[in-house]
């Protein structure tokens, strides 16, 4: 519990308790009562003069009497490289797609790539193609027909639904981000 008003920015709590403590610098500090319960943040001072230092700052001024608790959650070098490397890999996925990048392969490929972006073609691959045909066609012709554009837009959806649950050709978004 605090002793103390923290910062009034919401950066920092006050509890004198914690001087006779062990430093908790890279843990977390979570609020557990008063306006601000549930939120947490990272400490990213030490703590054994008695002031938690939030790493990003509560919404506003934690008052004393506020309660929380300090989570032993400091990440291990295995741990941090293992997370880094999981990132790398959704950000390849990710990705906008090179200038020239035809292959559909990527999340930014499928939303849309240069070739497609260019032309109004039957058989677009990628979800700008397929639009780009059905506006250009449709709506500025006029020359498709209700089941034609229904066919389409069943094209777009296509792209963009959730695989089901044996899907494992990541060639849809949401077989991409996970299957």
């Amino acid at each position: 519990t605090t002793t103390a008003d923290g910062a009034g920015d919401g950066s920092s709590l006050i509890d004198n308790v914690l001087t006779t403590k062990p430093d908790y610098d890279g843990h977390w500090v979570v609020i557990i009562s008063g306006p601000y319960v549930g939120q947490c943040s990272d400490i990213t001072a030490a703590t054994t003069g008695g002031t938690v230092t939030a790493h990003t700052a509560f919404d506003g001024q934690i008052l004393r009497g506020t309660q929380f608790v300090i989570l032993a959650m400091k990440a291990l070098p295995a741990e941090v490289a293992a997370l880094a490397a999981d990132v790398g890999d959704v950000e390849a996925k990710v990705d906008l797609p090179g200038v020239d990048a035809i292959t559909n392969t990527l999340i930014g490929e499928v939303i849309g790539n240069k070739t497609d972006a260019a032309n109004e073609t039957a058989g677009q691959a990628s979800i700008i193609g397929l639009l780009r045909a059905v506006i250009t066609t449709y709506l500025k012709d006029g020359t498709i027909g209700l089941a034609q554009l229904q066919s389409e837009i069943a094209a777009i959806e296509g792209k963009v639904d959730l695989p089901g649950a044996d899907a494992i050709t990541n060639t849809l978004i949401g077989e991409v981000i996970g299957n």
